[in-house]
């Protein structure tokens, strides 16, 4: 139950639900007979999505809500202390100089790499995609094994299965700047943060150009604005949800590409890596589905707007809206993806197209960032050659 500050010093756990028109309107909208009703279906049912959406639409039009609040608090969420305390600057110094290691190690890495590729008999225009892959790959494996373990196995959390406890311990808590945060969750912050910050170096000066660089670099800096504000506002138990929920399609995406890659060697094709990479497109494409259009609004964006509006419903509108805002982006550039996936799969399906590619490759662009032109496409995903016409 969400617990109002009746004073600085006490709190009291019941809600003031009754005395709310703004909360006896959403709840008679949604159909529940009581407050108590609509925290139980928030902790233990999935909601349709027509039920999602309902529920955020009211959370949105009331700015997550002051129907909680007291005479003497007008915000739950506690204000930022000390923006430049000892904790955050050891934060962002350690993200930073790790996300330096994670560049030069990769410098190390790709010439290693390449030579295996060209050793392998990999055609000479792949090379440098491979190492790209392989780096790519085994870091978003590390860090969604990380995820995996700090917010599943470690049997530390339960927000997965209970999205609303995201907040337990952040909102009405005087003392949320006194401690530092859970250590393993700042590890995986610092990871992330790390790895992020090299990401939006490498898109734009390192890696491959592909013709969706702008979706790209929007992600990475939404992503990287959700981890630092996140970890200012110690909404640590959120992001690491986040985190956990988005690495997983990005290890199957590049497991694909590493087989499309691998498809022809010494000029011979490989059936196995063509078996490979079309299992691993699939295997993408439904992960993408299951984490990103279905578990992203059912677990994050369900936390962020509805729990906030039902257990806390004591915020600041242009908080809560701003913070939102960002969610809501990286949510939109999932389905921009999904609908270029699912374009490539009914070609796919339809025998239209036969050789898996990344077609973001095919083509060359200028790159804004760099010294000449780097090879892109026109979209994003991959696509088959047509079989020629006989």
């Amino acid at each position: 139950m969400p617990m109002i500050a009746l004073t600085q010093e006490a709190h009291s756990t019941v809600p003031l639900y009754h005395s709310s028109p703004t909360m006896q309107r959403a709840l008679l909208s949604l159909g529940y007979s009581s407050w108590s009703d609509a925290e139980l279906a928030a902790h233990t049912q999935v909601p349709s999505f027509r039920r999602f959406f309902q529920q955020t639409r009211i959370a949105i039009k009331e700015g997550g809500g002051t129907w909680n609040c007291t005479p003497n608090i007008s915000n739950a969420l506690v204000p930022v202390d000390n923006v430049t305390g000892w904790n955050n600057i050891l934060f962002f110094t350690t993200a930073f100089l790790l996300s330096v290691l994670l560049t030069r190690v990769r410098q190390c890495v790709s010439v290693r790499v390449v030579a295996w590729a060209k050793r392998s008999g990999v055609q000479s225009a792949d090379t440098a995609k491979v190492s790209e892959s392989v780096w790519k790959g085994t870091m978003h494996g590390l860090l969604w094994l990380s995820s995996l373990y700090v917010v599943i196995l470690s049997g530390k959390h339960s927000f997965f299965y209970r999205p609303c406890q995201v907040w337990d311990g952040i909102v009405w808590n005087e003392n949320l700047y006194v401690n530092p945060p859970a250590f393993d969750l700042q590890v995986l912050y610092a990871l992330q943060l790390a790895h992020y910050l090299h990401t939006v170096y490498a898109t734009l000066f390192v890696d491959t150009w592909r013709s969706d660089w702008i979706a790209l670099v929007l992600h990475h800096v939404v992503t990287l604005s959700l981890i630092s504000l996140s970890f200012i506002r110690r909404f640590l138990p959120l992001g690491a949800l986040v985190l956990f929920i988005h690495d997983i399609s990005d290890v199957l995406l590049e497991f694909t590409k590493l087989n499309v890659y691998f498809k022809w060697r010494n000029g011979k094709p490989s059936m196995i890596n063509k078996y490979l990479s079309d299992v691993g497109f699939l295997l993408f494409a439904l992960s993408w589905l299951v984490f990103r259009l279905y578990w992203f609004p059912m677990k994050l964006l369900l936390a962020s707007n509805w729990c906030i509006f039902l257990e806390v419903g004591c915020v600041r509108r242009w908080e809560f809206l701003s913070f939102n805002s960002l969610m809501w982006i990286l949510q939109f550039l999932h389905i921009y993806w999904f609908w270029l996936i699912l374009q490539l799969l009914y070609k796919i399906l339809t025998g239209k197209l036969s050789e898996l590619e990344d077609i973001r490759e095919s083509s060359c662009v200028q790159s804004p960032a760099a010294n000449g032109p780097r090879c892109s496409s026109e979209s994003n995903g991959f696509v088959k050659h047509k079989d020629p016409v006989s």
